[in-house]
C-alpha cells in the first residue's frame, strides 16, 4: 500500500455527558501510512488539564475524577507527511443535586412569621419542591377567625407570564382552597402568572405574592416521521428519524424514545432507548448476530410518550470470522518489518473477510499503532532499536473477527531476522546470527 493521509477510524462522539468524579476516557485511532501522530487540544483554547493522562500513543485521553471545568469542546488531530485530520466532540458536565443551605427545625409563637430557605448545586440547576409531611404544599383557606366578617371569600387573578391585563373570578366559599380554571385553548406547559387575595362584605383585603404556575403539559400528538435503519457490525444498527416539529405537538418534545425486539419476541418486551432534547438518530448496541429486529421511534415528555412511528425492521449482520489469523512468519531487515499469515476463511454463518488490521505497540514509551491492508502481508516501516508486540484481526462486513495471539519481534540492531508467531526472544536471535553467518560464508566464498 502507498503512503496516504491519516483517516480516523474510531472516535468518540460530538456530545459525551459526564459526572462528576468520573473517569472520562475519549478514544481516537487512525489509519496512515506513513503512521500518524495523534495530538489533543481543546478547541476553546483552554489548556487540557495537567491530570489528563494520553494511553496507546495517544489514542486515548483520560480525564480522571472529571469537574466542570474540565467541560468542552475537545479535538483529535491526526497527521502524517500526507496530511491531517482532525474529528471535534463537546464534553458536558452533570451532577446530583447536593445540599449547600438546609432547612432547620424551627420553634416559633403561634401568629408569628417564619422564612425557611434552602439552596442546593448541581448541574443542571436543580429545582424546589416543597412538601409538609410528604404532601404538595398549596394555598390552605384563611382561618375564621381572621375573616373580620360575613361574606368572606377569594378572588384569583391570573395572566399569562409577561402579559399585563390580568383575568379574575370569584371564589364565594371561605373553605375552599383550590382553583381549577379550564380552556382548550391554553397551550400545554406554558407559565402563567397567579395572585389570590381575599373580600368580606366590608371590602377587600390584601393579595397574596405573586407565584408562577404552569399549565398541564400533554404527550406527544405526533408521531416521528421517516424512521430508517441500517446494520453498522454484527453487534450494532444505527437508527434515525425526522423529529416532530415543536408547532405540530400539542405537548412539548424533551426526546425520543427507541423501541427494539427481535423477530421471536413481542412489543410487549421491546427494550428501550431514549434520546434527549432535539437528537434524531442513535445506535442501538450489544445485539445479536444475523438476527431480524423491529423497531419504532416515538416523541416524549414528562407526560408520557406520544404515538409510534412506522414500525421497520432490519438485520444486522453476520458475525466475524471467530478463526484468528494463523501460521504468522516476520522477517526484519534494518527497519523494515515484513510480516506473512495464512488467510482467514470464513464459516457459512460469518461474514466474508474483507481485510485485516495489523496492531502494533512498542515498549519503550507504550506507544501503539495500526495499519489496515487486504493483503495476507505487509510491510512495516519502524525502528528497529524498539521491542514489538503485534496483533493481527480478521475484519468484516460484521465487525472485527479474532485477534491472533501476541507476537513479540525483539529488538535487533541492523542485522537480518525471522521469526514466527510461536518464536521466542532466544529463538529469534539465533535466527538473525544464522542468517549473518550464511551471509558471511557466502562472501568469503566468493
Amino acid at each position: 500500500m502507498g503512503e496516504y493521509e491519516p483517516k480516523i477510524e474510531v472516535h468518540f462522539p460530538e456530545s459525551v455527558s459526564a459526572a462528576k468524579g468520573s473517569t472520562v476516557k475519549l478514544e481516537c485511532f487512525a489509519l496512515g501510512n506513513p503512521v500518524p501522530t495523534i495530538t489533543w487540544r481543546r478547541a476553546d483554547g483552554k489548556a487540557i488539564s495537567r491530570k489528563v493522562r494520553r494511553h496507546r500513543s495517544s489514542g486515548v485521553l483520560e480525564i480522571p475524577n472529571f469537574q466542570q471545568e474540565d467541560a468542552g469542546p475537545y479535538e483529535c488531530v491526526a497527521e502524517n507527511t500526507r496530511g491531517k485530520n482532525m474529528v471535534r466532540g463537546q464534553l458536558t458536565y452533570f451532577a446530583p443535586p447536593a445540599w449547600v443551605q438546609k432547612i432547620n427545625d424551627a420553634h416559633i409563637a403561634i401568629e408569628e412569621n417564619i422564612l425557611l430557605e434552602c439552596k442546593a448545586s448541581g448541574r443542571p440547576k436543580p429545582t424546589y419542591t416543597w412538601l409538609k409531611n410528604g404532601q404538595h404544599l398549596q394555598s390552605k383557606p384563611v382561618p375564621e377567625e381572621f375573616q373580620n366578617g360575613g361574606g368572606f371569600g377569594y378572588v384569583v387573578a391570573f395572566r399569562p407570564f409577561g402579559t399585563i391585563s390580568w383575568m379574575q373570578t370569584v371564589v364565594a366559599s371561605a373553605d375552599s382552597s383550590r382553583y381549577i380554571y379550564r380552556n382548550e385553548s391554553l397551550p400545554s406547559f406554558s407559565p402563567y402568572e397567579v395572585k389570590v387575595g381575599v373580600f368580606n362584605n366590608r371590602g377587600e383585603g390584601p393579595f397574596s405574592p405573586l407565584t408562577v404556575v404552569y399549565t398541564a403539559e400533554e404527550e406527544p400528538g405526533r408521531a416521528p416521521a421517516g424512521v430508517f435503519a441500517r446494520s453498522l457490525t454484527a453487534w450494532d444498527i444505527e437508527v434515525s428519524w425526522i423529529g416532530v416539529p415543536g408547532t405540530l405537538s400539542k405537548g412539548r418534545i424533551q426526546g425520543y424514545e427507541v423501541r427494539y425486539w427481535k423477530q421471536n419476541e413481542k412489543e410487549q418486551s421491546a427494550r428501550k432507548l431514549r434520546t434527549l432534547g432535539n437528537q434524531t438518530s442513535t445506535k442501538l448496541s450489544h445485539l445479536q448476530g444475523h438476527t431480524l429486529y423491529y423497531l419504532n421511534v416515538r416523541a416524549y415528555n414528562s407526560a408520557g410518550t406520544g404515538p409510534a412511528s412506522t414500525t421497520i425492521n432490519v438485520t444486522t449482520r453476520k458475525p466475524p470470522p471467530s478463526q484468528p489469523p494463523g501460521n504468522i512468519t516476520w522477517n526484519s531487515s534494518n527497519s523494515k518489518i515484513i510480516l506473512n499469515w495464512d488467510q482467514v476463511t470464513a464459516q457459512e454463518d460469518e461474514s466474508e473477510v474483507k481485510g485485516y488490521r495489523v496492531f502494533y505497540r512498542w515498549n519503550r514509551q507504550g506507544g501503539a499503532a495500526l495499519i489496515e491492508t487486504n493483503q495476507t502481508s505487509v510491510e512495516l516501516s519502524l525502528p528497529y532499536d524498539e521491542d514489538y508486540i503485534i496483533e493481527i484481526r480478521p475484519i468484516s462486513d460484521g465487525g472485527e473477527g479474532s485477534s491472533s495471539e501476541p507476537i513479540r519481534i525483539p529488538r535487533i540492531s541492523n542485522a537480518y531476522a525471522q521469526g514466527s508467531g510461536a518464536s521466542t526472544s532466544n529463538a529469534c536471535t539465533l535466527s538473525a546470527i544464522s542468517t549473518l553467518m550464511i551471509s558471511l560464508t557466502a562472501r568469503s566464498s566468493l
